[in-house]
């Protein structure tokens, strides 16, 4: 496991095959060409911090001006929750995942 930015990234390691002891020590005979490797698989949620941050570099520009104008709303005391929006909105998004 893995904590970046506070979030918790769960990375997984496995070996090709199992280790023999007799082998691990001979390898300071072999070359290096002939040495077997230890693999990473990085776990989905990985993957989707990944995809989250390409998307976010190709946000368009209408979407940024958005948020600076909702920003500055904030800022001086405009912007005004609106809860049954939100609450339809993670409904529709509750719906889409268990679609």
């Amino acid at each position: 496991m893995k904590i970046v930015n506070g979030n918790i990234l769960n990375i997984y390691m496995r070996r090709t095959r199992p280790v023999n002891q007799e082998e691990v020590a001979g390898q300071t005979q072999r070359s290096p060409s002939d040495r077997k490797t230890d693999v990473v698989e990085l776990s989905p949620a990985v993957k989707e911090v990944d995809r989250a941050k390409e998307m976010a570099q190709t946000m368009p520009e209408e979407r940024a001006e958005k948020v600076e104008q909702i920003r500055n709303q904030i800022e001086n005391g405009l912007y005004r929750i609106q809860p049954e929006k939100i609450a339809q909105k993670m409904i529709e998004h509750a719906i889409d995942i268990l679609a």
